[in-house]
């Protein structure tokens, strides 16, 4: 990891950096947002790019969440069945 310090730090880095300065520019009203109820759904382009990131860490967290799930199980896949089985 320390050998690609821009991959892991500073991309890193620069997607908190973004996503907050989205969050504050919408929540200053520096972009033509109009809040209404659900707001947040709905895609507007860039003039509001706040449903636009709200989607993506949606999208990425029910990715990320499945493959945690996947890594787990592919541990447990390899153990026996039988928990009176003992291998060397």
């Amino acid at each position: 990891m320390m050998e690609r310090k821009a991959k892991y730090i500073l991309l890193s880095m620069s997607i908190f950096i973004g996503s907050v300065a989205i969050g504050a520019a919408t929540s200053l009203g520096v972009t033509s947002s109009q809040p209404e109820p659900h707001w947040m759904f709905e895609l507007m382009g860039l003039t509001n790019p706040f449903p636009m990131l709200v989607w993506v860490y949606m999208i990425w967290n029910a990715y990320h969440f499945g493959m945690q799930n996947f890594g787990v199980l592919s541990i447990y896949r390899k153990r026996p069945s039988d928990p009176t089985v003992l291998t060397a």
